[in-house]
């Protein structure tokens, strides 16, 4: 037992290791001369980083979320998402350009723990679990990998491998929104175990904070939907129909109500204000009107299928996994109905992938214990070959996490990058840009609006100095 801990925990900081390593090489390899706030397109600090800094900046220097950029609208509370901008404040408050290592390391760590922890429900054996968890960890939407099509499936294989960064190696999402996902599944699940008022308490309490942790996690709701609806349909065969609602789902419900209910105040009053629907326009919705892409899209529904009519019965939380999933199909989609979607790749990586894992992973467990419409198949050595190299297969995905990281460094820093002389310069402002900003910041107050020429300049002046400008961006501001 004491080895397994010692191995889990190794395993643990390996995966956090590999996470974090890129953040780590380029700033201990600077030094002072490092710098954060760049406009070109690298995964690690990206401009979408930039631009996120700037709430990170104003969180820090005034503790909420307000506007960052038009000093007219100061007061104003950003329609965005609070969770992970005040978590990064805060730590930005305390750890300087650190933050991004912090809490990044913070994000790997809890979504490690909060994985082994789920996993636990469906594998028994401690060495396929710490291989799930180490997959899951590395590369939560590795089930996108998966094809109907051999050629498109080999072609993700490649893809994957030669990836320019891990997903997962991402602020703000999903670093730092993926572990309250985990957790209100987590919890959720607990619930339909032992559905007690404590439990129904605690699961409502992290699913509310869903609404302002990522907006794309409202189809945990959906899911959750699924589940009542289900329930009912069978309590009312028996009873009527207000009696046929399992008291703990009202319990989840009226705690996700009051716990949300904050958020919900100041999204209507931005909507009033006519704030969040001119912000909508720009949060990166897309005109289109083609179905998402229609391998991916079946892949799914097969998916939803199979878990339909191969259970004997749908589980509380096979439901769950199989709602959210349709619902994210469904919005992956939305455009074909409307001609407009927000960001339906999000739907996919973010929210559908990382379910199906699980689901996946629930049905097989299911299977072996025959409680599927399909018999049990005893493999029998194979199935022992398979639990001899867990270890073998937890080392690989290590290695393949740790290559993609190389690779991702190798294309942050371009060639004169090199281990051992960690030099990436990419990740510098040059001498006379520094001083002016350093000089702006002392000779400079909190309320000031500078002019700036450039587009650049004035997201630096957000991130890096906390100032208001005069030519806001219309990504992250109420503009």
């Amino acid at each position: 037992m004491k080895h397994e801990k010692i191995f889990l925990a190794a395993a643990a900081l390996l995966v956090l290791g590999i996470v974090i390593a890129p953040d780590v090489i380029i700033q201990a390899g600077l030094g002072k001369e490092f710098y954060p706030y760049h406009f070109f397109e690298v995964p690690i600090k990206t401009m979408d980083f930039t631009f996120y800094s700037s709430i990170i900046s104003k969180v820090t220097s005034t503790g909420w979320i307000f506007e960052t950029q038009i000093y007219e609208s100061a007061s104003n509370t950003l329609s965005r998402e609070w969770l992970p901008f005040l978590i990064g404040g805060l730590l930005a408050g305390l750890f300087g350009n650190a933050w991004p290592i912090i809490i990044k390391s913070l994000g790997t760590a809890a979504i490690f723990i909060i994985v082994w922890l789920l996993l636990g429900r469906w594998i028994e054996d401690k060495k396929s679990r710490l291989t799930a968890t180490v997959a899951f960890t590395l590369f939560p939407a590795i089930f996108g990998i998966v094809s109907i099509s051999p050629m498109v499936f080999f072609d993700n294989i490649f893809r994957f491998i030669g990836a320019a960064s891990l997903f997962i190696d991402r602020f703000h999402s999903p670093i730092a929104t993926l572990p309250f996902f985990l957790i209100a599944i987590y919890f959720t699940l607990k619930t339909f175990d032992n559905p007690t008022k404590k439990n129904a308490v605690i699961a409502g309490l992290f699913a509310g904070l869903l609404f302002y942790t990522y907006f794309f996690y409202i189809a945990f709701f959906s899911g959750l939907l699924i589940v009542i609806a289900i329930r009912v349909f069978e309590n009312s065969k028996k009873k009527k129909i207000m009696d046929s609602v399992p008291k703990e789902f009202v319990i989840i419900f009226l705690t996700v109500l009051v716990v949300a209910s904050p958020y919900f105040l100041v999204m209507f009053s931005n909507f009033l204000t006519g704030i969040s629907k001119d912000m909508v326009l720009r949060f990166g919705l897309e005109e289109v009107s083609r179905p998402y892409y229609y391998l991916p899209t079946i892949k799914y529904l097969l998916l939803l299928a199979v878990t339909v009519f191969v259970s004997k019965k749908i589980s509380n939380e096979r439901a769950l996994f199989a709602g959210i999933i349709f619902s994210g199909v469904l919005a992956m989609n939305f455009q074909v109905f409307s001609g407009i979607n927000l960001q339906f790749i999000h739907w996919q990586h973010q929210i559908v992938d990382p379910i199906a894992f699980l689901l996946v992973v629930s049905l097989f467990s299911s299977w072996k214990k025959n409680e599927l419409k399909i018999k049990k198949i005893e493999f029998g050595s194979l199935e022992s070959i398979f639990k001899k190299t867990c270890i073998p297969i937890t080392i690989a995905f290590l290695l393949l996490g740790a290559f993609v990281q190389v690779n991702a460094l190798e294309k942050y820093c371009g060639e004169e990058f090199a281990i051992g002389n960690e030099k990436c310069l990419d990740y510098t402002i040059e001498p006379d840009e520094r001083q002016a900003l350093e000089w702006l910041g002392e000779n400079s107050s909190k309320e000031d609006v500078v002019l700036a020429l450039s587009a650049e300049t004035n997201a630096r002046l957000s991130a890096d100095l906390g100032l208001f400008v005069y030519y806001p961006n219309g990504f992250l501001s109420t503009a």
